[in-house]
């Protein structure tokens, strides 16, 4: 539904761009495109189809991708596999360059994001979008996989960027949002993995799920997510605090025991 609209956001907008040049050129016509407004609902989602919920499956599905990687082949696999990795937005982990990757302290900075649409650069979501996540030495260890690997397929092809992009097609560039949720819930079929329809937001919704699961402190949590405060973690991941709460009173009951 948001593709639909954004479409024909744009599509109204070129239009209303052609009539204003023939307003200018003198020819008598209405713009009728002033005042309309463009509007849609998105369809709510079930808490179990935002997120995986359960570890088996994530380590099923990190491995699916691992036994993928093959730059020369695609740059999705490696992207979906840093997806999971770190929660990051989708263009927030498009616009990562290998400037973003700090080596010694396994720390990938986010300071931007990147419109695959429009190829554009977009300043990040809010102030606090602004971050750096922490990652495992394994993830280090692919992304040097990654940069040995497109040297190679920058060499051979000539592959010359304006910019130093972490995940770079030979064919296409920087991938884009449906190309990846293609390919995610393409591999979530063949590996038996609900939710099928899973979205890139949704592996988001995943990351900070098994976060709070695993009794990292809200306050890290909504930080390294680029949440301002707590409110939307609370709000998102209610149902899971929820349990955390209740396992909590359990605890001081047998404390003051």
């Amino acid at each position: 539904m948001a593709h639909k609209i954004e479409f024909i956001r744009r599509f109204n907008s070129e239009v209303r761009k052609v009539i204003q040049f023939a307003q200018r050129d003198k020819i008598d016509i209405t713009d009728f495109t002033e005042g309309a407004i463009i509007s849609g609902k998105k369809k709510g989602k079930l808490d179990s189809e935002k997120h995986i919920d359960n570890i088996a499956d994530v380590k099923k599905i990190l491995a699916y991708f691992e036994s993928e990687f093959d730059y020369q082949k695609s740059v999705i696999p490696y992207y979906l596999y840093l997806s999971f990795q770190t929660g990051m937005r989708f263009g927030e982990l498009l616009g990562i360059t290998w400037d973003c990757i700090d080596w010694k302290n396994s720390v990938i900075h986010t300071y931007r994001r990147y419109d695959s649409t429009s190829y554009q650069w977009r300043p990040p979501k809010t102030a606090t979008s602004v971050r750096a996540i922490p990652v495992n030495d394994k993830v280090m260890q692919v992304l040097k996989r990654i940069k040995q690997e497109q040297k190679l397929v920058d060499e051979k092809y000539h592959i010359k960027k304006s910019d130093d992009f972490v995940f770079y097609d030979k064919l296409y560039g920087v991938p884009t949002n449906n190309a990846v949720n293609k390919y995610l819930r393409n591999s979530l079929v063949k590996n038996n993995i609900q939710p099928t329809n899973l979205s890139v937001t949704g592996i988001r919704h995943t990351y900070a799920s098994f976060l709070l699961a695993h009794n990292v402190d809200i306050w890290v949590v909504a930080n390294v997510m680029g949440h301002k405060d707590i409110k939307q973690v609370t709000e998102t991941y209610g149902h899971l605090l929820k349990e955390k709460k209740e396992k909590g009173h359990e605890l001081i009951r047998d404390l003051l025991k």
